[in-house]
């Protein structure tokens, strides 16, 4: 018994419906969505950077979130790093976050997009 060439597309284009229905709702699709908007937030606190160099990381943010926390996100740890993937010149050099403070940033944006521990 076979199957016609018909009845054969329609159930692959059904099973490939259900297969991207399921990882929609497991999150497979939803973290490149985190990580996309995550990188919005980054192009947009580096464009404030990039105005003043010389700013202290903290200060600059992009929808509420620091370029600290930001960089963190991204698996930036160090504070000259983060300035330089910017395009601004790396004036001197800290950890941007100790164990416990790399602890606090979470947020829905952020979680899927790992947080590097500082050599």
């Amino acid at each position: 018994m076979q199957l016609p060439v018909n009845a054969v597309v329609v159930i692959s284009a059904a099973a490939l419906v259900l297969a991207v229905a399921a990882a929609f709702f497991s999150g497979q699709i939803y973290t490149g969505l985190n990580a996309i908007e995550a990188e919005q937030l980054y192009s947009k606190a580096c464009s404030v950077l990039r105005t003043d160099c010389d700013a202290d990381l903290d200060f600059v943010s992009a929808d509420g979130y620091s370029l600290t926390e930001i960089c963190l996100a991204k698996g930036i740890a160090y504070s000259a790093d983060c300035a330089q993937s910017c395009g601004c010149p790396a004036t001197y050099s800290y950890p941007l976050a100790t164990e416990k403070d790399r602890t606090t940033v979470s947020s829905s944006i952020f979680e899927n997009i790992g947080v590097v521990t500082p050599e």
